[in-house]
């Protein structure tokens, strides 16, 4: 032993053994409870995981409902303005028959 360390009272030293002991008898209880609580935590993030899917999921299809609606949409715009530039070339050549007529 080197002259600078100072000797422990069987007191202290009684109380060492003590934390000792008491750290071997819980510490696996210890332990085992952040082992449970690691496990639930993972549990919970994979819960999570799930939903965030689910709402990405749910979003895309949504995005692509819209896409469809909006191209749905164009086309019934394009038939109707088609539809009208047909009719009224129809109604120009109608009258135009019947300018070509009265003269």
């Amino acid at each position: 032993m080197a002259a600078e360390e100072e000797l422990v009272s069987r007191r202290e030293f009684d109380k060492l053994e003590a934390r000792v002991t008491a750290m071997d008898v819980n510490g696996t209880r210890g332990v085992i409870v952040v082992q449970e609580r690691l496990i639930e935590l993972s549990k919970k993030v994979a819960r999570m995981d799930e939903q965030v899917e689910a709402r990405f999921g749910l979003h895309d299809k949504l995005h692509e409902t819209e896409k469809q609606e909006r191209v749905t949409g164009r086309r019934w715009m394009i038939g109707t303005a088609i539809g009208v530039v047909v009719a009224l070339v129809a109604m120009i050549g109608l009258l135009l028959n019947v300018i070509a007529h009265v003269h």
